[in-house]
């Protein structure tokens, strides 16, 4: 029920989004452009009854009114639940990611699709892997909101996580 609500709430954003978007003239400017976002994540699967709070700090280049290309970092703090102690631990996690991002409506109301993937590292040496995002939200001048999937990949271990980010683009 929960990934239910959570691929309906992605539809109604894109939806609203693109009812309400206007044609505009050069807002997505060729040239630098960079992102700062703020969530949470929470985990279901393996990862289940553990949360993220995430930051990210992307930046790159956009090509054309559509596509953005750049790097980045997500420092997070982790709240999971450590089995084998049996209690709840804070923990540090920080992916570092390759990102490309696709505007819709070059406006400054636009729906829009990300997509990220890295390898992430962790304040414990001997946990690191992968790292898979997907996202899709809806920018509204230089404030966006947005909804995704995180999947981190480890030894024998893969941690799936949907969320929620608010960020902010220069």
């Amino acid at each position: 029920m929960k990934k239910f609500r959570f691929i309906l709430l992605t539809f109604v954003i894109c939806a609203f989004c693109s009812s309400s978007a206007m044609a505009g003239d050069d807002f997505l400017e060729r040239g630098f452009r960079g992102m700062i976002d703020l969530g949470g994540q929470y985990g279901f699967g393996d990862a289940k009854d553990n949360y993220f709070i995430q930051s990210s700090f992307t930046g790159g280049y956009q090509i054309n009114h559509m596509l953005f290309v750049g790097s980045g970092v997500a420092p997070s703090l982790s709240l999971f639940d450590n089995k084998w102690r049996d209690e709840v631990e804070l923990g540090f996690v920080m992916p570092i990611y390759a990102s490309i991002r696709c505007d819709f409506v070059n406006s400054t109301i636009s729906p829009f699709l990300e997509t990220r993937g890295g390898y992430f590292i962790t304040d414990d040496s001997d946990s690191h892997g992968g790292y898979v995002y997907a996202g899709t939200g809806c920018r509204f001048n230089k404030f966006s909101l947005s909804a995704g999937y995180s999947l981190y990949i480890q030894d024998g271990w893969t941690g799936h996580f949907a969320g929620l980010k608010f960020g902010f683009e220069f």
